[in-house]
């Protein structure tokens, strides 16, 4: 019976210690011309910045909290004032749900870029 409790103890570390790094990579929806990439370790994201060739802006987000499976940004556009808090969140590997509040409010699905 102990071994399990520490085979099921290391399973799930292994498991919560990788989940931020699966958000890693470029993500794209049919909605931008920006493509939103996300660094990330296997404990934390590290930086999410935006950039558009069409419009050729870069916006940099400002990461306000993070737990295990979502994470928090703040992102503001100086070119037009927009200005919003995005809540990320991983559906599977190849789709992230962003929920918007601000200047925008609304949910966008972010499809994983090859």
């Amino acid at each position: 019976m102990k071994k399990l409790f520490i085979t099921l103890f290391c399973v799930l570390t292994f498991i919560t210690t990788q989940a931020q790094k699966q958000f890693e990579g470029e993500w794209v929806t049919d909605t931008s011309s920006y493509v939103t990439t996300i660094i990330a370790s296997d404990y934390a994201v590290l930086q999410v910045f935006n950039f558009s060739f069409k419009f050729d802006n870069y916006i940099k987000e400002t990461i306000l909290y993070q737990d295990d499976y979502t994470f928090t940004t703040e992102c503001y556009n100086p070119r037009n004032g927009y200005k919003v808090i995005i809540k990320y969140k991983l559906k599977n590997n190849k789709t992230i749900i962003c929920e918007f509040s601000g200047d925008f409010d609304g949910i966008i699905e972010f499809t994983k870029k090859e």
